[in-house]
């Protein structure tokens, strides 16, 4: 039995072997970039919201189906906006794509922010958009990536 048994653990092992090497190790991390930043309609003075508007390009040779991502939007080292969103277009292989997502102001932030700058007489500022992007299926599942202007 045992001699017979001998062949197809080596097969099997083989065939498992092979499987393995078909599982992806690491994907290159998306560019996300901002390109506008605007108003959106809120629902008061005390809630108001922004709206984003970003680019991302794919530079893996597979499509990213992203679940869902939450961001974070600093200026001038102020948190002035933070949100989530779970609609984001599907972005093909070496593919990009550009789409919107929303986010509630910090209005403290955002007047501290205000008075800083009238305080330093700045023309310009410095920012930051922290996000992370969880996929639908595939691994790494996360990434948590960073862009600054």
């Amino acid at each position: 039995m045992n001699r017979l048994l001998r062949p197809w653990l080596a097969i099997i092992a083989i065939i498992a072997l092979q499987g393995c090497s078909w599982l992806r190790t690491e994907l290159n991390d998306p560019e996300i970039t901002l390109v506008g930043f605007s108003r959106a309609a809120s629902d008061g003075l005390l809630l108001q919201r922004f709206a984003l508007r970003l680019h991302i390009t794919n530079p893996n040779d597979l499509r990213l189906d992203i679940k869902g991502m939450t961001f974070t939007f600093e200026v001038g080292g102020r948190e002035l906006l933070h949100g989530v969103s779970n609609d984001i277009p599907l972005i093909e292989p070496y593919g990009e794509a550009e789409f919107t997502v929303q986010g509630s102001a910090r209005l403290l932030e955002a007047l501290q922010l205000l008075r800083d700058t009238h305080r330093n007489g700045s023309n310009t500022m410095d920012y930051t958009l922290y996000t992370r992007i969880e996929l639908a299926k595939g691994w790494p599942s996360t990434f948590n990536l960073k862009r600054t202007g």
